[in-house]
């Protein structure tokens, strides 16, 4: 390094030099994070409050000892519920594959009644978003409505009324008798100290605000695909993706018509109508999954 080549070397190039950031790549997502809190006051005369994150997410531990905000406001770990939906049914598909073990009963969890589970677990969340009482009695009542039986009727938790998703509870209120129990095998419950961690009141506090990173998500999926992040590439490189996702991502890809010509590139009338294409299906799909 004290070589004279090395010194015209570095003098030619470090201006070139593009790297910002020189620890650990794992540590690269927290100082993002703090990054981005520190520089929002400065910006934009505001605050972030809320750190919206996966339930592994180490970068809030970060940015709360920054404090972004000095002592006025304190940032709080808010969980997003879509991830800790998928929480459920990874745990129970861990249950599931534990390398070729059965339950005490010799049956295992089947991949059809974890999605149920998880399907239900999640519609318990969202439907009773601000209150926790409600949402925690809602998860209590799908593994206790499962494990409920001729001999011992489990369903104090579940909704009551004749408009309730509960046919026990339903035929309790219509003086009937339609439900029959789902059969499940005894030893299935015992996946019950899973359920008793997701319906743990410090958890379900934290996604007591229904709050989600869905459109993170979908943005963060567009600028992987314009520049995959299996591949390495500069910074010149990831910002333009982040532009053309942005352009995408709030206006369409009918947006990208004002980039071509912004380019100097003529927009033909089958240039139009491919855009126009893809809109329309982005469209078509967005009514499909809604």
């Amino acid at each position: 390094m004290n070589s004279q080549e090395y010194i015209d070397w570095m003098e030619s190039h470090g201006p070139k030099f593009t790297a910002n950031f020189d620890k650990l790549s794992k540590a690269m997502e927290a100082q993002g994070a703090v990054d981005v809190w520190g520089r929002s006051i400065e910006k934009h005369s505001l605050c972030y409050v809320d750190f919206v994150g996966d339930g592994d997410c180490s970068s809030p531990l970060d940015v709360v000892k920054s404090k972004p905000c000095r002592d006025e406001v304190a940032v709080r770990k808010v969980d997003c519920v879509g991830h800790i939906q998928k929480r459920m049914g990874g745990r129970l598909r861990r249950k599931k594959d534990m390398k070729g073990k059965k339950l005490s009963d010799g049956n295992r969890l089947t991949d059809n009644l974890n999605d149920t589970f998880q399907r239900y677990y999640g519609k318990a969340l969202r439907e009773n978003k601000g209150d926790h009482q409600n949402m925690q009695k809602a998860v209590k009542a799908i593994w206790h409505h499962y494990a409920s039986t001729e001999d011992n009727q489990m369903h104090d938790y579940c909704s009551e009324g004749t408009d309730s998703w509960c046919k026990w509870q339903r035929d309790q209120a219509n003086g009937t008798s339609s439900f029959k129990p789902k059969n499940v095998a005894p030893a299935v419950m015992e996946i019950l100290p899973t359920f008793q961690g997701l319906w743990a009141e410090n958890l379900l506090q934290s996604v007591l605000e229904d709050l989600f990173q869905n459109n993170n998500e979908a943005l963060n999926h567009l600028v992987w695909d314009i520049s995959p992040k299996e591949k390495f590439a500069g910074p010149e490189t990831v910002l333009t993706a982040c532009a053309l996702a942005i352009c995408l991502f709030n206006g369409g890809a009918k947006t990208l018509q004002t980039v071509l010509r912004g380019l100097n590139l003529e927009v033909g009338v089958h240039c139009k109508s491919g855009f126009g294409i893809i809109d329309q299906q982005r469209l078509c799909y967005r009514r499909k999954i809604t």
